[in-house]
């Protein structure tokens, strides 16, 4: 959605500088080669980052050229995000914790000052599930559950042992039924949305989660950036295939139209 006016300006400014001096495949120093800024918003008002990119300088090095940004930055805002992480982190908590509707949470953030559209906050929301599901499937931190849990391995599963002792519990059905209240309770639909069909991997785990942890800016920030990108990648395949099956309902002869169309060039000879 377009903008309809301009940001308020920076309240605050802050200088983020790269804290690796050294390149990692030559070993040589990298001097400061770029300086940018970017204005992201945060529930403190608008926030100016000066950022002092460093580059290798190696001609013969693999990483020649290659921009090495601010570690701190990712604490601030997602790449390309223009709302801080403390935004998305009272999104989510206002979301599951005090079931809050998309307009009354848009409703509030426009009481605390923040210039918002309804539009971005469901879109924050998503970031919001997307963040808590990769916190907490963090490969590191799994590890050392795993770890911790074999500790307690021998008489853990006493179901096994006991013939008596019943092997499945109703817990499970409360983990999704939980969240499924949840949307009803939210949305108003009695039946299950699209969206948690949809984006139910996330959803799901973000609304029991939020409700144990109250998750803050801070722990959003994602360690693996490649881990989330690629799990945002999956959920828009989903979102597409709903899409060209909306297109279909909506139109079957214009959509088939154009997806023989798109066919037929594709097999012409170059």
């Amino acid at each position: 959605m377009a903008r309809k006016s301009c940001r308020a300006p920076a309240a605050t400014e802050h200088t983020l500088t790269c804290l690796q001096t050294h390149c990692g495949s030559c070993g040589r120093p990298m001097a400061v080669a770029d300086r940018t800024q970017r204005t992201i918003t945060t529930l403190q008002g608008n926030c100016r980052l000066i950022l002092r990119v460093r580059r290798c300088r190696n001609p013969a090095c693999a990483w020649y050229h290659r921009a090495f940004r601010p570690e701190e930055e990712g604490k601030w805002a997602l790449p390309h995000g223009e709302f801080g992480l403390d935004v998305i982190a009272l999104v989510g908590m206002l979301r599951y914790t005090s079931h809050r509707s998309i307009p009354e949470i848009h409703q509030a953030l426009r009481d605390r000052g923040v210039q918002i559209v309804e539009r971005t906050v469901t879109h924050l929301l998503q970031r919001y599930e997307e963040l808590v599901t990769v916190h907490l499937t963090d490969q590191r931190r799994l590890r050392n559950q795993f770890k911790v849990t074999t500790s307690y391995w021998p008489g853990l599963f006493h179901c096994y042992d006991q013939a008596d002792l019943p092997r499945t519990n109703n817990d499970q059905e409360q983990y999704f039924g939980s969240a499924r209240y949840l949307e009803r309770r939210t949305t108003g639909c009695k039946q299950a949305s699209p969206g948690m069909v949809i984006r139910g991997a996330v959803r799901v785990v973000a609304s029991v989660a939020s409700r144990l942890h109250p998750f803050s800016g801070p722990e959003l920030c994602p360690t693996d950036v490649t881990c989330w990108r690629t799990l945002r990648s999956e959920l828009n395949h989903h979102h597409e295939a709903r899409r060209m099956q909306y297109r279909f309902r909506k139109s079957p002869e214009h959509y088939l139209a154009a997806l023989e169309e798109k066919l037929s060039k594709e097999s012409l000879p170059p």
